[in-house]
């Protein structure tokens, strides 16, 4: 595992590189109040950005987490 974290002055991290995200490496990008405000990471099948609220917690994502269902492949045709 390797890790890169930045801090401002006030010592609250600002960024943050990881090597030990579970499918390989992971930016993430802090607020002014220390919570995670956009990740940047990947999944098994495709890369994946997160941005978050001010509190932290998630707002929208690509790959889209709202389905239930995987995404179809471009040769497939949703039922």
């Amino acid at each position: 595992m390797g890790e890169v974290v930045g801090v401002n002055p006030d010592m609250q991290v600002t960024v943050r590189l990881q090597t030990s995200a579970p499918f390989g490496g992971l930016l993430s990008v802090h607020g002014h109040n220390g919570k995670t405000a956009v990740i940047v990471s990947n999944t098994p099948s495709s890369g994946a950005v997160i941005v978050n609220d001010p509190d932290g917690k998630r707002v929208c994502s690509l790959p889209s987490t709202d389905s239930e269902s995987p995404p179809a492949k471009e040769d497939e045709t949703p039922e």
